[in-house]
């Protein structure tokens, strides 16, 4: 899923403005990635890179979450705000 994710998402120009439905399958992308270990997942598109959201149970899922955006959309995190308790 992750490959056909890869090369069907088109990432948006101005990311400000991306299109849910592509956003959702990145989230998703994500999820499947860091094995569902993450809660609440939401991206953002801004205009540097990308911005994460949400709650994981360990600090390693946070990090599988932030390369996996990376290497999914060839853009950078600017911000990882994934909570870890």
């Amino acid at each position: 899923m992750v490959d056909e994710l890869r090369f069907g998402l088109e990432v948006p120009m101005t990311f400000a403005s991306s299109p849910p439905v592509q956003t959702d399958r990145l989230e998703t992308s994500l999820l499947n990635r860091s094995g569902r270990q993450i809660r609440n997942l939401r991206v953002q598109f801004e205009n540097a890179g990308l911005v994460l959201h949400g709650q994981a149970t360990t600090y390693y899922a946070k990090q599988l979450a932030q390369h996996a955006a990376t290497e999914i959309t060839g853009l950078l995190v600017i911000a990882n705000e994934i909570e870890v308790p």
